[in-house]
């Protein structure tokens, strides 16, 4: 029998004011999983009695998608959130099967967003083509940050630089806390539970819920932890293998989400011929589905050390001394954007503007743009 999606898994709203929760599942239409979590977690929550502060919001992405078991119809319903292209007025993408979709979600988050009472908090809960642990992905805020860090699972900076319009890179840009998780891959049982276990540790983390009014919240912790012991750690990602359309890619079997490669190493097939590792690390987010156009990513580790020079520089504000540097200065237009001469600044490797918060890059002829999040430290005021 066919399964129906319907946009709003629930709401739960407590009597207390505090945060607004709002997870979203199935973006992609053949990640149904967070969306089953989302369902036992709301059915928990009704019968728990507990106080609750705030209010949770939950809600199914690419509903078409979801029920024909495909990634997207016509694009990609977790590409399309361009900030240059959204205003104030609900605006949508003419002419693709996501419209609709698009539309509807928009809607419900930035009506939400005009009513909070407190900080709003954004989950995008995926599965994977590989075999994978759990893991996070932020955009590199300290917001973000601080709010991952208790999770007992790995945490993937970077994205923003790779990728143009995920949904939770577009909330960072308005203010909100914001990430994915990962549960595993799509298939697997326990991609659920593990969707699942997240949902109730960021319910406690962002203030919802008290710890010890959730009975199963140590078990949940544990469950995620056990499959994640050795990968607690914090990794960027270095490089973004892009599938071109009628490129025939291939992903060599056998590949799962951090697992060592070296340089030169054969990864994949393209109409070309081999596609090989460009240097050291892990693989990260292999391609083993049909539709998709992201091949593979390459991630490294950061150390702890590097972690915590970036807070320091950043509370102290030093990201406002860069356009000191010679050939350095501030876009004219974007306040949170540096323009780079490469023939003048070329010594400034990407480093030192990561350090600052200055992740998102762009090349443009002999111009390089680095770009940080508004809102880093601090939260927008409320409405």
């Amino acid at each position: 029998m066919e399964r129906r999606f319907t946009r709003i898994v629930g709401k739960f709203k407590g009597k207390h004011p505090g945060p607004t929760v709002i997870a979203i599942g199935g973006l992609h239409g053949n990640e149904p999983t967070g969306i089953y979590a989302m369902e036992r977690a709301f059915e928990k929550l009704n019968s728990l009695q507990a106080d609750f502060h705030g209010e949770f919001i939950g809600l199914a992405g690419n509903l078409k998608a979801l029920e024909m078991g495909c990634r997207y119809l016509d694009q990609d319903l977790n590409r399309i959130w361009n900030r240059n292209e959204i205003t104030n007025e609900l605006i949508k993408p003419d002419g693709i099967a996501e419209s609709s979709e698009f539309a509807e979600i928009w809607q419900i988050i930035r009506q939400a967003a005009k009513k909070r009472k407190g900080e709003m908090v954004f989950i995008d809960l995926h599965t994977t083509s590989s075999e994978s642990p759990p893991f996070c992905l932020i955009g590199d805020t300290m917001r973000n940050r601080r709010f991952v860090a208790d999770f007992p699972v790995p945490v993937i900076l970077g994205l923003e630089e790779q990728l143009e319009g995920p949904l939770l890179s577009y909330l960072n840009e308005l203010g909100f806390i914001s990430f994915g998780f990962e549960a595993g891959q799509h298939s697997a049982e326990i991609s659920t539970t593990n969707h699942e276990n997240m949902l109730w540790m960021v319910l406690e983390k962002a203030g919802c819920l008290k710890r010890e009014k959730i009975p199963w919240f140590e078990n949940a912790r544990s469950e995620i932890s056990a499959q994640t012991q050795k990968l607690q750690k914090v990794f960027e990602i270095r490089y973004r293998h892009g599938v071109v359309e009628g490129n025939n890619f291939i992903m060599n079997p056998g590949y799962s989400n951090f697992q060592k490669i070296r340089k030169d190493e054969e990864l994949a097939w393209n109409r070309m011929g081999a596609v090989k590792a460009k240097l050291n690390g892990r693989i990260f987010m292999p391609l083993y589905q049909p539709q998709g156009d992201d091949g593979f990513f390459v991630i490294k580790r950061i150390a702890g050390f590097w972690l915590g020079i970036s807070a320091i520089l950043r509370s102290l504000g030093m990201w406002r001394m860069l356009p000191l540097l010679p050939g350095v200065r501030k876009d004219k237009i974007h306040p949170n954007t540096l323009v780079l001469n490469t023939r003048i600044a070329r010594f400034f490797g990407r480093e030192i503007f990561h350090l600052m918060g200055y992740r998102k890059r762009r090349a443009l002829g002999q111009m390089v743009t680095y770009s940080r999040r508004t809102y880093d430290i601090h939260p927008p005021e409320l409405p």
